[in-house]
């Protein structure tokens, strides 16, 4: 997950602590597509918010690598503006979960990527 707000962090750890799942958490966009690169998730939570490089231009950067362009980026937004959704689109994300979430939206949303979720 790339998130700055580490209300949201311990949400979705404790969210998904019961589930087969390995989490790794990045607050800064360009850390976290260094540690993308070396951890290869199988799915990246994206904060479009985020100080310096936002997570659209995150996701654009991610999925013109040839090497992580399969990785399915799912945004996180407080903002479900058309415009962003729609430039988070362009950048290749696979869907969307708009803040505030219930715990029950994460693992539904989640689920559609990760089959071990349940």
């Amino acid at each position: 997950m790339v998130e700055d707000d580490e209300f949201t962090h311990q949400l979705v750890a404790v969210t998904l602590a019961s589930q087969d799942v390995e989490l790794v958490f990045e607050s800064d966009g360009a850390a976290a597509l260094e540690r993308i690169r070396s951890v290869r998730p199988d799915l990246v939570l994206m904060d479009v918010m985020l100080p310096g490089r936002d997570g659209v231009e995150l996701t654009q950067g991610l999925k013109s690598d040839p090497e992580l362009a399969t990785i399915p980026v799912v945004m996180v937004t407080g903002e479900a503006r058309r415009e962003i959704l729609m430039r988070s689109m362009e950048a290749g994300a696979a869907d969307f979960l708009v803040k505030p979430f219930t715990p029950d939206a994460l693992v539904a949303k989640l689920g559609r990527f990760l089959p071990t979720l349940r």
